[in-house]
């Protein structure tokens, strides 16, 4: 295909049809589909945040998923009326209060992600083994050479996968463990 500029703009059409996909079949979808337990998508990032960093500060979350502290409050404030979320006092420090999760909302991020999953699968395998190694091979090297040419930062495009650290996480490689928050 070469680098010329028709492979560039396919290239970068099918990667806004990927982000798409992945962002309004996979994600938009399942918060629909939480419409009826009254959780909307925003809740859903926290909820996420706050299941892979237990017991987290409101300004951690805040700083975190790139809010500001007051939306955060609010936010968190409206997941424990719902039951999702628990504040406590940090034992270190009483002015400081600890988010972690319900045990409400443990069963709504485990489903998130189990329905997340599954449907990323159907995806996948469809996809014969060989390809969707190739597959993902390319998305790391995208990654790589998108942070290598300085059209993102580690910081901007870091999942915030807190305690999971995935193995193969480009920006863990790159960065270390210290990075991962």
């Amino acid at each position: 295909m070469g680098n010329s500029k028709n492979s560039v703009v396919l290239a970068e059409r099918l990667s806004d049809q990927f982000a798409r996909i992945m962002y309004r079949s996979m994600s938009e979808r399942l918060a629909d589909e939480l419409t009826a337990a009254e959780v909307t998508f925003p809740q859903v990032q926290v909820l996420h945040y706050v299941s892979r960093h237990p017991r987290v500060s409101v300004g951690d979350i805040a700083a975190g998923l790139e809010i500001s502290y007051p939306s955060a409050t609010n936010m968190l404030q409206r997941l424990v009326r719902k039951g999702l979320v628990v504040k406590s006092e940090d034992p270190r420090d009483r002015r400081a209060v600890n988010v972690s999760l319900s045990e409400k909302g443990a069963r709504v991020v485990s489903w998130l992600d189990r329905e997340r999953t599954t449907r990323f699968a159907l995806i996948l395998d469809k996809m014969d083994p060989a390809s969707r190694d190739c597959f993902v091979s390319m998305l790391c090297s995208f990654l790589n050479c998108a942070l290598d040419a300085e059209v993102a930062i580690s910081d901007e495009i870091c999942l915030r996968c807190g305690a999971e650290r995935l193995e193969g996480c480009v920006v863990r490689k790159r960065e270390g463990d210290q990075f991962c928050k």
